[in-house]
């Protein structure tokens, strides 16, 4: 009787032992399809994380501009009822500029600055009706015209056939 006891309790225990074994599996199953998913994709969500603040810190320095940074020193402006205006600033980085003009009229001004490879930079300008009138060490001078140019312009000058009527009758049938 007690080797039927052993017996029945060793086969009760590779029962359970049998059962535990499967559920084991079942649950291992169960880790495999639910969990690991959840680990490889938290993994590559983090994977991303890291790359993108690796990037963020590997840009380098020269994409950031010192101007970004730039306050303004100062600033005045003045507009009077009869259309004239003033203004001036000037940034912590050395830039300023000044303008005064009457509305659409006529403006004189001019700005500095620093260009990247370090010359100082002044324009003085003048606009009105003949347009706008820079002026800048800086700037290039235009060559002289040519003597045939000028001499054309002086005869243009000193014969205008556009107030002849004639003219005006012979060059549509040209």
């Amino acid at each position: 009787m007690l080797s039927e006891k052993l017996i029945d309790i060793q086969c009760l225990t590779l029962t359970k032992i049998a059962l535990a074994a499967s559920s084991a599996s079942v649950a291992v199953q169960l880790f495999t399809l639910k969990v690991i998913p959840l680990i490889v994709i938290d993994m590559v969500k983090f994977m991303v994380f890291v790359a993108l603040i690796s990037v963020a810190f590997a840009a380098p320095e020269h994409y950031i501009s010192p101007e970004g940074g730039a306050e303004i020193k100062g600033y005045a402006a003045d507009l009077r009822p009869d259309g004239s205006y003033r203004y001036a600033y000037e940034t912590s980085n050395g830039i300023a500029a000044q303008e005064e003009g009457v509305g659409s009229h006529h403006a004189n001004g001019g700005f500095s600055y620093t260009s990247p490879e370090g010359i100082p930079i002044k324009i003085e300008y003048t606009a009105d009706e003949n347009g706008f009138h820079p002026d800048g060490a800086h700037l290039p001078i235009p060559p002289p015209i040519p003597e045939e140019i000028l001499k054309s312009l002086q005869w243009n000058a000193a014969h205008p056939e556009e107030d002849d009527p004639q003219y005006e009758i012979h060059s549509r049938h040209l």
